[in-house]
């Protein structure tokens, strides 16, 4: 943890670039939220929104029923909790790669 404190405090430009970041990837993520609305948009709009599409991450992009078994509420409860699930896999896949070469 000192060494995350360390690298922000040494380069605030990365701390910057990592929330302008974020920034713009929830930007982008509510501008496809927005385009999803039943309104008719006009041309110049309708365009960024179809680009935007593209960008969307959304679980049901990933046609994960025929993973799953049981009814309908089983299937979303298995798409909603999948990116936690994937998260704890990376933070185990981190920490035991910590344990095994500790100065990453």
């Amino acid at each position: 943890r000192a060494s995350a404190l360390a690298l922000t405090a040494e380069n605030p430009q990365m701390t910057t670039m990592v929330m302008v970041l974020g920034q713009m990837l929830t930007f982008l993520q509510v501008s496809a939220a927005i385009g999803k609305l039943p309104i008719s948009w006009t041309t110049p709009f309708l365009h960024f929104i179809d680009l935007l599409s593209y960008l969307s991450l959304g679980v049901g992009a990933l046609k994960l029923e025929c993973l799953s078994v049981g009814s309908d509420y089983q299937t979303f409860a298995f798409q909603v909790f999948l990116p936690l699930v994937l998260v704890g896999l990376l933070l185990v896949f981190y920490l035991i790669a910590r344990i095994i070469r500790p100065r990453l």
